[in-house]
């Protein structure tokens, strides 16, 4: 296995709480009277009542926004989206092309995770209806990018090596990209440039830029690339998990011999990917790391990155198995919050003018599109569940 992989440390202004907002406690936000008006961020754009754009409570860039799903759908995957799914990308496209406009911006993503099964704390993205972030880094932002090297198994940072590197990326690589490849093959409407095994997981570089992503072929492809990850993630489940772990609320490991007794048995396994599995099953299961073996996630989940370059639009995937997500993770880039970087007075301003541009380019081009508080949309969902 490669021992060290390179990531790229964007350090994040840690903002405060608003003025009279403290950190909540769980067991507050989760209680029937807890008041969400007051609380998150309610200015959003609406699309068809469904889709939501708006700015993220704490920002990962001075200009950031997200597309959230608020429909009907509970926990949806790409896969359950139907045409109005490919309103999502289509909004992704509006919020880029204003933030390619910006003087002071260096460079544009377009990121999502896909977990729907996972839960944390109470807030519009907690939900997890799909939602994917926009976000600018300006030319000081992207100066305070710093690289650095993470073992997979770095035990005396664990938490920082099990949020960026999953050991399952290399097996991936290895045995199951070939699919992905024949996915971005088969989709005639796209000109693909090239495919294959990249960085932490696998890359497809078409012809053209952020514009394609309001295109209903290009939302096809993510489909079917969404389909192909779950069904990836079910097969890797089923050889290593059994149940749910009543204290952990994640699935349970099976013991290393039972692991090793599945993955020997399964036909549709090469040999080599047997012997990788394998490997995996004895590394996960003796680590030091005494969590690692906690922190089988929870349904399927994987991380996309999108981004432009030289006329070219790269589609990046990152599994993830046993790691966190983050959403710029697949590209190599760990978003990290820190209290030392303050937004100045003119970054807010000028923050706040983007978000009057995006939404002015929004309602320009979204038919159904209005400008409006969003909290309604989302207070029934949140206060039915519990999130830890």
């Amino acid at each position: 296995m490669n021992p060290d992989r390179d990531f790229l440390i964007h350090r994040v202004p840690l903002e405060p709480p608003r003025e009279g907002e403290p950190f909540i406690p769980f067991e507050q936000v989760n209680s029937p009277e807890f008041d969400f008006r007051s609380h998150f961020e309610r200015d959003a754009i609406v699309i068809d009542g469904d889709w939501l754009v708006t700015r993220k409570t704490g920002s990962w860039a001075n200009k950031d926004l997200m597309v959230v799903w608020a429909g009907e759908k509970q926990n949806p995957i790409l896969s359950d989206f139907g045409p109005e799914g490919t309103a999502s990308f289509r909004l992704l496209a509006d919020c880029a092309e204003v933030l390619k406009g910006e003087d002071d911006i260096e460079r544009v993503f377009v990121g999502y995770n896909i977990n729907p099964s996972e839960t944390q704390r109470k807030t519009f993205q907690s939900v997890k209806r799909f939602h994917a972030h926009v976000l600018g880094l300006t030319h000081e932002e992207v100066g305070r990018l710093e690289a650095k090297k993470v073992s997979e198994f770095e035990h005396d940072k664990p938490g920082m090596a099990r949020q960026l590197v999953d050991p399952f990326v290399e097996l991936f690589q290895r045995s199951f990209t070939a699919e992905l490849d024949e996915i971005a093959k088969q989709n005639n409407g796209l000109q693909l440039i090239e495919s294959g095994s990249h960085g932490l997981g696998w890359k497809a570089s078409f012809q053209g830029g952020y514009e394609l992503l309001s295109r209903p072929d290009f939302f096809e492809f993510a489909v079917s690339v969404d389909q192909y990850m779950n069904r990836l993630y079910q097969r890797i489940e089923n050889l290593f998990t059994e149940g749910i772990d009543e204290q952990t609320n994640r699935p349970k490991l099976r013991s290393k011999e039972e692991i090793e007794s599945r993955i020997e048995a399964d036909e549709s396994l090469d040999e080599a990917a047997k012997r990788y599995l394998s490997l995996l099953a004895r590394i996960i299961k003796d680590a030091k790391d005494e969590q690692m073996n906690k922190w089988f996630l929870k349904g399927f989940a994987y991380n996309v990155a999108i981004t432009e370059e030289d006329g070219h639009l790269n589609f990046q995937v990152a599994p993830r198995v046993i790691s966190g997500l983050g959403v710029l993770e697949a590209i190599g880039i760990f978003l990290e919050r820190t209290g030392d970087i303050k937004f100045s007075e003119e970054e807010k301003q000028a923050r706040l003018e983007f978000y009057k541009k995006a939404r002015a380019n929004i309602l320009k081009n979204e038919q159904t599109a209005e400008s409006g508080p969003y909290i309604e949309e989302l207070e029934e969902i949140l206060r039915k569940e519990n999130h830890d």
